[in-house]
């Protein structure tokens, strides 16, 4: 999402086999200069296979000083923004019939979101739990944010959202696919349990 007096918003995301997303890192401060930011993106891009780099539509000619630079971006996906709030929405989502992926530390439970948020994209997590609808003076609510609110990386995650698919489209993840894979050791051993508890409960 393009800055300038406002913040610049540079939000990187990943997704997993089974499709959920992780927002890993950002960048999100203002300045003019498209230049004092180059280094740093390629820097975070350096070695990794993009499927995506969008971009707001309406900006088109910093995407072609990007590209000056070596970074090549595509427009974003024009949507009406609530619709693309209620799909981020959906990612959030706490599903009780969806397991924390392999990845996280509560592998295999339920009661898993679709999207998740690291530790560096601090300015993501604030903007989101920010978030509200606009109230006009005579109290009524309007289906819209609210336009005082600081939204520069939110709309960014909100262009990324647009690339993917609706959260009930993705495939599940089972418990045997859990424990084929790589884990953290807590994650693991957990699992390892589980299993042998339900043999020897099935031999009893």
């Amino acid at each position: 999402d393009v800055g300038g007096a406002n913040n610049w918003g540079w939000e990187f995301a990943a997704v997993d086999p089974y499709g959920n997303v992780i927002f890993y890192d950002e960048i999100a401060e203002p300045g003019a200069d498209i230049e004092q930011f180059t280094p740093r993106a390629k820097q975070m891009m350096a070695g990794l296979n993009f499927r995506e780099r969008v971009i707001d539509y309406e900006n088109k000619l910093a995407a072609g000083l990007l590209a000056k630079h070596g970074i090549y971006v595509t427009n974003a996906r024009k949507a009406e923004k609530m619709t693309s709030v209620l799909a981020l929405g959906m990612y959030l989502k706490l599903n009780q019939r969806h397991r924390f992926p392999y990845w996280h530390p509560r592998a295999g439970e339920y009661g898993s979101p679709r999207l998740f948020i690291g530790p560096r994209c601090k300015t993501l997590i604030r903007e989101i739990t920010q978030q509200r609808y606009r109230e006009l003076p005579d109290g009524r609510v309007l289906n819209e944010l609210d336009p005082k609110i600081r939204k520069d990386t939110f709309d960014s995650a909100l262009y990324v959202i647009r690339t993917l698919p609706r959260p009930s489209e993705l495939p599940t993840e089972t418990l045997d696919n859990l424990l084929a894979k790589p884990t953290n050791k807590r994650s693991l051993t957990y699992w390892t349990d589980v299993q042998a508890a339900k043999a020897e409960t099935r031999q009893n």
